[in-house]
């Protein structure tokens, strides 16, 4: 019983002293902590810490595609890593500090592998544990490459007044690198840029749109992970259509052109609006067509106008030539021959007609009044008046002259004698 005394009042003591000075207990809890601290550090004892989302990375890639292999899918790109290190140096690993990679050099032909995953700390700053994920699934396929034709399309409506003058694409082809998997089922490739509204001109890269032979479209994954793309150019500008004026020219004076008929009648021209306004038309360069042709067709260059362009440079012409017809007039007076015998013609009858002759150059060159000869016939006729047909005698050197008269019938009046 004493003894039980003696503990209570000691305790008794001790708890009215740690009242009167708390103070005192918590600096001796604190120099405790630190004491405690500064320990740890000195000994400086390694422990373990895990870092989490630690990026893999694949190794052997380049003698993978040299294998005319590559990987098409491939799980976990991060992994969490246990590292054992020294306290002080907890502070310095991260992430970044970590090397993780899964190699791929042992992989020789398509399929499906579970391959390790390698882990080092950086600096041997501390040791690896464990990884988890430890291992990486990655799916492997062929390499291949083939060359897919690319054509240019255009969509979208332009202003009204203009239309695309030019448009070309930096290759009609692309070369595609990839699986077999995305690679095989393409056949062909469209640039496609869209126009609506546009007045100036495009330049630049097209992203391509991939098709197979059922024309579906389809993805397509390259090797490098580039969207494979194509420079496309396209001339935009204002036109107008324009007749063609045809510019032939007869070999000689003796011939002309009586019709020409252009491949196209109106042509278009590009150029600003204001240039476009100052022209009614396109002419043909001259061209002589040959002397001993009638009918003849010839390619012939259209002359460009200032400061626009033409869409078409060249026009096939039709052409019709004919020989140059000469007239000449004359006033002669008619010869009435086979009179019957006992008639006569009145002394005031007025023979006189008018004749118009045509002919070529050579037919009509040196033509005189002499040479016209216009008749009534009066053979077989009684006396009395007679209505009666111009007639005219041919000229033997001049056979194939056009010759008419004016008037074409005279009044013949036979008298008796």
């Amino acid at each position: 019983m004493a003894s039980n005394n003696i503990f209570r009042r000691t305790g008794a003591s001790l708890l009215n002293a740690c009242k009167k000075n708390w103070w005192v207990m918590l600096l001796s809890a604190v120099f405790a902590l630190l004491l405690w601290g500064y320990v740890m550090a000195g000994l400086n004892l390694p422990r373990q810490k895990t870092v989490n989302r630690v990026p893999i990375t694949l190794t052997g890639m380049s003698d993978l595609h040299s294998r005319n292999l590559i990987v098409v899918n491939w799980d976990n790109p991060t992994t969490s890593v246990a590292v054992n290190a020294e306290i002080n140096r907890h502070s310095s690993i991260d992430a970044s500090r970590i090397d993780c990679t899964v190699n791929l050099n042992k992989i020789m032909e398509p399929g499906i592998y579970n391959l390790p995953v390698e882990s080092e700390v950086q600096s041997r700053m501390g040791e690896v544990v464990s990884r988890n994920p430890a291992f990486v699934r990655v799916e492997v396929d062929v390499l291949r490459d083939k060359l897919v034709p690319v054509q240019l399309k255009t969509v979208g409506e332009l202003p009204e007044g203009y239309d695309v003058q030019e448009q070309s694409l930096l290759r009609d082809n692309v070369t595609l690198q990839g699986a077999d998997r995305y690679i095989s089922p393409v056949s062909r490739a469209e640039a496609v840029v869209d126009l609506t509204e546009r007045t100036d001109d495009f330049s630049g890269s097209v992203v391509l749109v991939f098709y197979n032979s059922a024309g579906e479209e389809v993805e397509v994954i390259t090797a490098n992970g580039q969207a494979p793309t194509m420079i496309a150019n396209i001339n935009i500008s204002a036109f107008r259509e324009v007749p063609v004026l045809v510019n032939a020219q007869a070999p000689d004076e003796t011939l002309f052109v009586t019709k020409t008929t252009p491949s196209l009648e109106r042509v278009v021209i590009y150029g600003k609006p204001e240039d476009l306004d100052l022209i009614e038309q396109v002419e043909t360069e001259y061209f002589e067509i040959p002397g001993e042709l009638t009918h003849a067709t010839k390619t012939v260059t259209l002359i460009t106008p200032p400061n626009v362009t033409l869409k078409t440079t060249q026009v096939s012409v039709s052409i019709n030539v004919s020989e140059k017809i000469y007239t000449k007039i004359f006033e002669v007076t008619v010869d009435v021959r086979n009179i019957g015998r006992g008639l006569q013609v009145p002394e005031d009858f007025d023979g006189t007609v008018t004749v118009t002759v045509s002919g070529n150059k050579a037919q009509m060159e040196g033509l005189t009044i002499d040479e016209i000869i216009a008749v009534l016939d009066a053979k077989g006729l009684d006396a009395g008046e007679h209505e009666l047909v111009v007639a005219y005698e041919p000229i033997r050197k001049r056979p194939d002259l056009i010759i008419i008269f004016s008037p074409e019938t005279l009044l013949l009046l036979l008298l008796p004698s």
